[in-house]
């Protein structure tokens, strides 16, 4: 856990990320066949927190039980299997790839000039939830943005915002954070989503 150097010290003593090495070597000593971490990576820089995952890989390897919280998204695509959780109840669960599949060519980029103001302008439409700034592209998510496209390849209502061009792009995990913390169960069979309840909801 690279503490070798802080052996004398005292844990109240130790940074933020120090103790969160210490704490999961706590957690490790006994060789556990059943681990809970609760974001065991915060405070950590890069290359402790690749550390980390390696050494859970290996531990899943030898057949630990590992289950992670985590708010990286990044972290969750890591995982053999993610769940949302919210209000006490199971929203989804599956493997990355099962639960970023129903948003396959459902993700919509454009490229706008004056890309700031066209965030500000976009997320007030009803049937967008979700804008993002990606690369210098808005990546969008809406119930139906086939149909959102249609209409602004007819007529682009935005005068001051020069049309650039569009892509459709496959999704990450923070893409499918987003459809579920916002109420939205994506549909496979279209371009819509389904209304869930609102609320937050949390990587498990």
């Amino acid at each position: 856990m690279d503490l070798a150097a802080q052996r004398d010290a005292k844990a109240g003593t130790l940074s933020g990320g120090l103790k969160q090495l210490l704490s999961i070597s706590c957690a490790l000593l006994h060789e556990p066949s059943l681990l809970f971490l609760d974001e065991p990576t915060v405070g950590l820089d890069p290359v402790h927190r690749q550390y980390i995952w390696d050494l859970l890989y290996k531990l899943s390897q030898r057949g630990a039980t590992i289950v992670v919280t985590t708010h990286y998204m990044d972290e969750a695509d890591r995982c053999t299997g993610v769940g949302f959780i919210q209000g006490g109840k199971l929203l989804a669960k599956g493997s990355p790839l099962a639960l970023k599949r129903p948003l396959d060519g459902k993700l919509l980029e454009i490229n706008v000039e004056n890309v700031r103001n066209a965030m500000q302008i976009l997320r007030r439409l009803p049937e967008v939830y979700g804008i993002e700034l990606r690369n210098g592209r808005l990546r969008i998510q809406a119930r139906d943005p086939e149909a959102l496209l249609e209409g602004w390849l007819k007529h682009w209502p935005y005068a001051k915002l020069g049309w650039l061009g569009y892509t459709w792009v496959e999704p990450h995990m923070e893409d499918v954070f987003t459809v579920y913390s916002q109420g939205y169960h994506p549909d496979s069979g279209s371009g819509t989503g389904k209304a869930l309840s609102n609320g937050g909801a949390h990587i498990l």
